[in-house]
């Protein structure tokens, strides 16, 4: 899965920092889009793409699809490095609220999970 600002900076052949300084942009801001930390592509950084032929629309569906595959990326990293440790450290609604914060899961999906978790978890008898 190709980062649409990276393919486009590797594609000139220019380093991060020519790429910023040839367009006016942040460096600082380029590299919180390049790791993926804005929900979409600043307009200043997905204009210098369209200037080299991408298309805007195209390029923010590639942003948004390589943010959920970084992700579930992440999330699959830490799972096979025995990563129940660190996972069950968190409580389930603060991934869920991270996860849809970040665009990672739509509504639907979220449901989906709470679906699952609520069928596969066992529910402690309360005695009234």
């Amino acid at each position: 899965m190709e980062h649409p600002v990276k393919e486009c900076i590797s594609m000139l052949g220019v380093s991060q920092v020519s790429f910023a300084v040839l367009h006016d942009l942040s460096f600082q801001r380029l590299k919180a889009c390049l790791y993926g930390h804005t929900p979409a592509i600043p307009p200043r950084i997905v204009n210098a793409l369209v200037q080299h032929g991408y298309d805007e629309q195209e390029a923010q569906k590639q942003y948004q699809q390589w943010r959920k595959w970084k992700a579930e990326q992440e999330l699959l990293t830490v799972a096979r490095k025995g990563g129940g440790e660190i996972m069950n450290r968190l409580p389930l609604d603060i991934v869920v609220t991270l996860m849809r914060r970040e665009q990672v899961l739509n509504q639907y999906e979220i449901d989906q999970l709470a679906a699952f978790v609520y069928c596969t978890i066992e529910m402690p008898n309360i005695a009234a």
